[in-house]
């Protein structure tokens, strides 16, 4: 029983011994409510998003077919929904999260998954097939 006692009373001595205050501890204060002094490089991207430039071709020689043209993530987040006729050309400017490097273009029938390069995404409505 002795021997136990002895024991635990040197747990205890040991744990008590092994213990230093937080004051001892050197911890750096930096001003972090103030955003100026932090440092970032020049080429840090401070934006969330992206401006993409969508160019879509038409089906030329039709005659004027309306149909909602539809740009949207893979997940189906929309970014652009409007009507359009499908014989002409389509230039339009959407806003894309900066991480998105694939868009899905929807016209009636026809879904063309486009990727999305420095800004640019290309796509033609010509897919061969006669019945879209």
């Amino acid at each position: 029983m002795k021997r136990l006692i002895y024991l635990l009373l040197s747990a205890s001595v040991l744990t008590t011994l092994s213990c230093r205050k937080l004051d001892d501890l050197y911890i750096e204060k930096t001003d972090t409510e103030n955003i100026k002094n932090n440092g970032y490089p020049e080429s840090f991207q401070w934006s969330t998003q992206q401006t993409a430039d969508v160019t879509i071709i038409g089906l030329g020689g039709l005659q004027v077919i309306k149909k909602t043209l539809s740009i949207e993530s893979a997940d189906g987040a929309i970014y652009l929904k409007k009507l359009v006729n499908i014989s002409e050309n389509q230039q339009v400017n959407i806003q894309l999260p900066a991480t998105e490097t694939q868009i899905v273009v929807r016209c009636g029938r026809i879904c063309i998954s486009v990727p999305v390069k420095d800004g640019l995404a290309s796509c033609s409505l010509q897919t061969g097939n006669p019945d879209d």
